[in-house]
């Protein structure tokens, strides 16, 4: 009786290489993005101390945060821009319902 054992997945190049790239579109997709529509809520990641003071200066309603991230609710139309000049790495709109900030208090 021989045992044989079941080798790993193997993925080929071009398929990672696809991935990569669409992770890469998906990133600067999203950052674009943010900076073209004006949203009305963002979340913005960065170093803890970095995004807390950001965060303040952006003039937004803040929503929640966490380590290394903030979302809040924009006030004012250069927000996103705002928090990129506060050390921001990255900052995405929060699209559609479901996500915390996107339903407006009433």
């Amino acid at each position: 009786m021989t045992i044989s054992l079941v080798s790993p997945i193997r993925v080929s190049p071009p398929l990672l290489r696809g991935a990569a790239i669409a992770l890469v579109v998906w990133f600067v997709g999203m950052t674009a993005l943010a900076l073209v529509i004006k949203p009305e809520t963002v979340v913005a990641f960065g170093q803890p101390a970095a995004m807390a003071l950001a965060a303040a200066d952006a003039d937004g309603q803040l929503l929640t945060s966490g380590r290394g991230f903030v979302a809040l609710r924009t006030g004012h139309p250069d927000t996103v821009r705002r928090l990129y000049a506060g050390g921001a790495f990255l900052v995405w709109p929060v699209l559609g319902a479901g996500c915390r900030g996107a339903a407006k208090d009433s």
